[in-house]
This record gives structure tokens, C-alpha cells and sequence, in this order.
């Protein structure tokens, strides 16, 4: 699970006023960042964030939805709370479901290792050994090209 509140530096205990300015210069920066992409994984990871950033506003300005992704959030961070969060994210497909949120959003490390756990698991699953093949192909580019 990923903590919406460190991707995007909004302070956890945050009210409803300073999570909409933090979502707003959050958003002006990453849009800013869009226009003026060099290369296209520059802008493809800004128009990521720009999603992961209008999915953040759904989630933190509904009280409702903010209290129960807070309790998820708590469960996973604590290693379960009743089991029930982490368990389902240490199954293979738990693990390749998160690995895929964290490509799509650009971010290879945490992916890489999530799928090496997977393969890990189960070294007869194609799919996790075909996705990590795939995102360390991928971060190596990223790499080459930005560094």
C-alpha cells in the first residue's frame, strides 16, 4: 500500500484547508513540470503524479473515504493490525497488484523489489518474472538517460 501522504508531502495529521493548499502546490508543481518536460518519461512521470494527485483529492477530501484509508494505511504500516491488510499483500498476486500501481506511477525501485519477492514466492509465475525482467529493463533506460 502506498502512503499517499509522503508521496505527495502532505502531513499526515493534516486538516481539510491545509490538504487542499498542499493537493493545490503539489499540482502547480507537477503540472509546471509537465509543460516543461524535456524528455517524454519526464512528462509521462509528471501526468502520473498529476493522476495520483487528483486520486489523493477523492480520497482525502470525502472524510469518509480519508478515515477509512487512514485505517488501511495504519493496518499496513503496523504489519496487519488483525492480519487481515498484510496478508493480502503478501500473496503473489497482492504483491505483482502493488508492483503494477508502483510502475505506472514511475516509481521502479520499490516495484523491482516487490516483484522479487514475488518471483521469490512462486518462481513458476510468468507474469511477476516477466513484469521484473521488464522494470529492471526499464529503470536501467531511466537511468542511462537521466544520469
Amino acid at each position: 500500500m502506498d502512503d499517499i501522504y509522503k508521496m505527495l508531502n502532505i502531513p499526515r495529521q493534516a486538516g481539510e484547508a491545509e490538504v487542499r493548499e498542499c493537493l493545490r502546490r503539489e499540482l502547480r508543481t507537477w503540472t509546471q513540470r509537465e509543460s516543461n518536460a524535456a524528455t517524454l518519461e519526464k512528462r509521462q512521470e509528471a501526468e502520473r503524479m498529476i493522476k495520483l494527485i487528483d486520486e489523493a483529492e477523492t480520497t482525502l477530501s470525502d472524510p469518509r473515504r480519508r478515515a477509512e484509508y487512514d485505517q488501511r494505511l495504519d493496518a499496513f504500516l503496523e504489519g496487519g493490525g488483525d492480519g487481515a491488510a498484510r496478508q493480502a499483500d503478501e500473496t503473489v498476486g497482492g504483491l505483482i497488484e502493488k508492483a503494477a500501481l508502483l510502475l505506472r506511477m514511475g516509481n521502479y525501485p520499490p516495484a523491482i523489489s516487490l516483484l522479487k519477492r514475488a518471483v521469490n514466492y512462486d518462481p513458476a509465475n510468468a507474469m511477476a518474472e516477466r513484469m521484473l525482467k521488464n522494470a529492471k529493463r526499464e529503470w536501467g533506460q531511466y537511468l542511462l538517460k537521466n544520469h
